[in-house]
């Protein structure tokens, strides 16, 4: 990465950590303040304005910083509303702080102004490390919440070379980085390798001028079966899609969800979730009407049948766009494809919205069929001890190890063939955006 960020000079003080990227150290005997207020120039002699660094580690005090954080949000780039201060801080009081996780957010000043927020957590990482992670939701992508301008970049890159020097734990990890996000780009810079997980399919519907030509664009088969079904399930009464925001028909709705997931899972002989149990995480989505508005909203659709839920997705909806969560279905109805019909009639809602769709990450058959473009997804960590790196050492071995001819051989003594294959498919999904309709 070029080294255009300077010199780093933290100034300790009531928890915060401050530092003036500049050019070089200063040697007068008010030095602390001077660098607090020094403005950094480049080599044109062109002005760029006070910028610092702070390392905030004390709950309270990022969360003073609200109406700022609101400001930024709104000059940057279509953000994600996981990137706003409700989401962030719902995140916080529900999951991080209840599992004892520390602070540790940075953020980039320039001439005052907050121009970066990058929350993100210190956590424990598979008993034996500790790990530097998002301060995120379970499934949502990780980016870095910039001001949109010609400095986006360079202040990314400053926050990322602050990250690297002033992490306290042996691994910064990030597991669901776009390929096409500002994160992905300032990594790769500083010759971070991406490992290829699964993509993210979607429709942005620039392609497709109405409903009619993006239906008749799905495969024959998929569209056939799903325009029967619906003909047939109207047939038992009146169907529709129902939208749920708040209130307690969405309370009902989650509940709903949360039961069929966890029977899905014992149909499945699936022993676990990346997230259902997580009190925490079932109160975050209970709560969210209550708690998060201001950039978007969870809000459930929902398959009727004379007003009987049939089946659910429980997404994200922002002013541009639906991002896609949990799905779940009556398997009393599964003859009815009662969640490809609900698919169908939310891509045509979102449609009518003006609003893209997002399957986030998981390549199973159903995204891949109903969707249209796909983008890449990275999981990309660095080790930032020696502990980190015998972590990667040993991570490295196990994947070889697993995708080698012994390493299958291995898999299929310990566990027969039926049982392996099941949890070959419980670990595609069991992440929160990744099961099926």
């Amino acid at each position: 990465m070029q080294a255009d960020t300077g010199t780093i000079f933290p100034i300790r003080g009531r928890g915060l950590e401050r530092a003036l990227l500049a050019g070089g150290p200063t040697e007068s005997p008010g030095a602390a303040e001077q660098i607090g207020t020094s403005s950094q120039r480049e080599a044109s002699g062109s002005p760029r304005g006070d910028v610092f660094v702070e390392l905030v580690r004390r709950p309270e005090e990022l969360f003073l910083l609200r109406e700022e954080w609101d400001r930024l949000y709104g000059r940057a780039s279509e953000p994600y509303m996981w990137q706003g201060y409700e989401w962030i801080r719902t995140v916080w009081d529900l999951l991080a702080e209840p599992q004892g996780h520390g602070l540790h957010c940075i953020i980039v000043r320039n001439a005052g102004r907050i121009v970066l927020i990058w929350p993100l957590a210190l956590v424990r990482h598979r008993r034996l490390w500790t790990a530097v992670v998002p301060l995120a939701g379970l499934g949502d992508y990780h980016d870095i919440l910039v001001e949109a301008s010609p400095e986006s970049l360079r202040f990314a890159r400053l926050a990322w070379t602050f990250l690297r020097r002033s992490c306290p734990a042996d691994l910064i990890r990030f597991d669901h980085v776009r390929a096409d996000s500002l994160l992905f780009k300032v990594l790769c810079e500083d010759g971070i390798a991406p490992r290829w997980g699964e993509p993210s399919p979607y429709i942005a519907w620039n392609d497709t001028p109405d409903w009619d030509s993006y239906w008749r664009s799905i495969g024959k088969s998929l569209r056939g079966h799903v325009d029967r079904s619906y003909r047939r399930l109207g047939e038992r009464g009146a169907v529709a899609l129902e939208l749920m925001t708040g209130g307690e028909r969405y309370g009902q709705a989650i509940a709903w969800m949360l039961r069929h997931k966890r029977d899905w899972l014992v149909r499945k002989r699936h022993s676990s979730s990346t997230w259902l149990g997580s009190t925490g995480y079932e109160r975050l989505l209970a709560s969210a009407p209550d708690r998060i508005s201001k950039d978007g909203h969870i809000a459930v659709f929902a398959l009727t049948l004379d007003a009987e839920i049939l089946a659910v997705q429980v997404n994200y909806v922002e002013p541009s766009r639906v991002l896609f969560m949990h799905p779940a279905y009556d398997p009393a109805y599964e003859k009815y494809r009662p969640g490809h019909i609900l698919m169908k009639l939310v891509l045509r809602w979102t449609l009518e919205q003006g609003k893209s769709y997002d399957f986030m990450y998981g390549a199973q058959d159903y995204k891949l069929q109903f969707s249209k473009s796909r983008e890449e997804i990275a999981i990309m960590s660095v080790p930032c001890t020696i502990r980190g790196h015998l972590h990667e050492r040993m991570t490295a071995c196990i994947r070889a190890l697993r995708s080698s001819r012994l390493g299958s051989l291995m898999k299929s003594e310990a566990r027969p063939g039926p049982v392996g294959s099941e949890r070959s498919r419980h670990l595609r999904s069991a992440a929160p955006a990744s099961a099926g309709p």
